[in-house]
């Protein structure tokens, strides 16, 4: 059974914890070597982030239609901005548009 499965039932990816309980926990750092913890359950409080990876060969619109995800974490505010200053910034302007070369 995979996570959406278990969600969908209200079975914990952790055994012995309600689907309702996991979801109403407060979620760790997924950074390595990261103790902050948030405050409260989600939502996540400000300048925290949400991470979902994962690797399929088309586009997914729809995040519960992942089949596999390879990472779905939380980040704190000090690791969303180190992942910030590590990935390109998505802009518009410096964006080929569609046909250029």
């Amino acid at each position: 059974m995979n996570r959406h499965e278990r969600r969908r039932l209200g079975v914990s990816a952790v055994p012995g914890i309600s689907g309702e309980k996991y979801r109403s926990m407060r979620r760790m750092c997924g950074w390595e070597g990261c103790l902050e913890v948030t405050e409260k359950p989600p939502p996540i409080p400000d300048g925290w982030v949400w991470l979902l990876t994962y690797s399929d060969p088309q586009f997914v619109v729809d995040f519960r239609k992942i089949k596999q995800p390879r990472h779905d974490k939380v980040l704190c505010p000090t690791h969303a901005k180190a992942l910030d200053d590590l990935l390109k910034q998505l802009s518009v302007a410096a964006a080929p548009s569609v046909g250029s070369e």
